[in-house]
Order: structure tokens, then C-alpha cells, then sequence
């Protein structure tokens, strides 16, 4: 079963200064479509967020995934 994910057409040509940096040269345009298409959380105001819990139950997450993912 494949699982495909819709990229938005039109890549935001703010994120191919971004792109560049990460492939440390000219970035395919996969890249920079990927970063826009996962851009609309950058810059959300997180400040209502208590962080410690966040990583809390991230923690408890993968150390369930560690216990149980071999089986």
C-alpha cells in the first residue's frame, strides 16, 4: 500500500534560499516544494505551549515504541 502525500504546485520561492542551504548548492525542486508544502507552522506563536509536557510524552512515546516496536 502506498501512501502519497499532495505537494502544493506552486513552491514559495522564499523557501529556495532555505533549500540551498540544505543541499549546499542548487536544491532540486522537490526540496523546495517539500519545505513549502510543510511550511504553514513556521513562525506559529507557540508561547501558550508548555514545552516540558511536549517532550514529556514524546519521551514516554518513543520509549513505548522501543519496548514494543521489535515485536
Amino acid at each position: 500500500m502506498k501512501i502519497r502525500i499532495p505537494l502544493q504546485r506552486n513552491a514559495d520561492p522564499k523557501f529556495a534560499g532555505v533549500a540551498r542551504l540544505i543541499a549546499y548548492g542548487d536544491a532540486p525542486k522537490w526540496l523546495v516544494a517539500g519545505l513549502t508544502h510543510f511550511s504553514p507552522g513556521i513562525g506559529d506563536d507557540t508561547s501558550d505551549v508548555d514545552l516540558n509536557t511536549v517532550v514529556e510524552q514524546m519521551q514516554g512515546a518513543t520509549d513505548t515504541l522501543i519496548k514494543w516496536l521489535p515485536l
